[in-house]
């Protein structure tokens, strides 16, 4: 009954974010990401958590996304390279006032997500724990006039392809 609520609501809002998609019919934003039929969207294991991140830190700026009941926070920046220690995988660099521990052994699915958001190309890998919920996103870095870059582009696909295989 829930994958119909969830298609049918999609079929009748198709440029709904996902957030908001999830909140509106109080289900999990992977349950949505599931159900959306678009060949744009790939859903691997949380076992390739550690190979996205090390490919990651080599892209330069991307936007973090982390959300909440009540907080979506956006930082532009490089991803620092991480490490493991005391069950979490730590970010910490001079280079990126990004920091923070993520509980990697929490992370069950990542999703590539390639589809239009406000109008505009869009990539993403997003972070969801063993419960739906999304632990984080990374979208991928735009030039000056609000264009994906091109070099991040050719990363990210050939990334999901290779954790595909």
């Amino acid at each position: 009954m829930q994958t119909e609520k969830i298609t049918d609501y999609l079929s009748k809002n198709k440029n709904v974010p996902t957030l908001f998609a999830a909140r509106e019919l109080g289900v999990s934003e992977r349950d949505i990401l599931r159900n959306i039929e678009d060949d744009g969207i790939t859903e691997v294991s949380g076992n390739f958590f550690d190979q996205i991140m090390k490919e990651i830190t080599g892209w330069g700026a991307v936007t973090v996304i982390v959300t909440n009941d009540s907080a979506i926070i956006e930082m532009k920046t490089s991803v620092p390279a991480g490490q493991y220690a005391r069950g979490f995988f730590n970010l910490h660099s001079d280079e990126s006032p990004l920091g923070g521990h993520i509980s990697f052994e929490e992370i069950e699915s990542a999703f590539f997500v390639s589809r239009p958001f406000m109008g505009k190309e869009s990539h993403s890998v997003q972070f969801f724990d063993k419960n739906g919920k999304c632990s984080f996103k990374i979208y991928l870095g735009r030039d000056a006039c609000g264009k994906v870059l091109e070099c991040q582009k050719a990363d990210f696909i050939k990334l999901k392809r290779r954790c595909m295989a």
